[in-house]
């Protein structure tokens, strides 16, 4: 799936760009991949972090769960979204997650 791929610090440049333009992030389990950008040099401690997964097991927990992580497939399966291309993609994760956010937004 990766071959040919660019390595991280090829693109540093370009993600330094972006995430320094950002000031929030809304993601799925951002620990990992934030924890990721900041090892390979990438500022992010700027920004205003949504964790979605957070939030998912965070709703779990008030509503009889002890849930300490949830993933994208269970939060999306509560919802019941139907996944526009396959899990585990990046485009399709993303909008999973962005569909995940808004329902909670709903709830709450």
């Amino acid at each position: 799936m990766v071959a040919g791929a660019p390595y991280p610090h090829e693109l540093l440049p370009q993600l330094v760009e972006i995430f320094s333009e950002m000031s929030v992030c809304i993601g799925y389990n951002t620990s990992l991949d934030l924890g990721f950008l900041d090892r390979i040099g990438v500022p992010t401690e700027h920004l205003t972090v949504i964790d979605v997964m957070q939030r998912f097991v965070d709703y779990l927990n008030a509503n009889g769960g002890t849930h300490r992580r949830a993933s994208l497939s269970t939060c999306t399966k509560y919802f019941d979204y139907k996944w526009e291309g396959t899990a585990h993609n990046s485009l399709a994760d993303a909008k999973a997650t962005l569909y995940c956010y808004n329902m909670m937004k709903v709830i709450k």
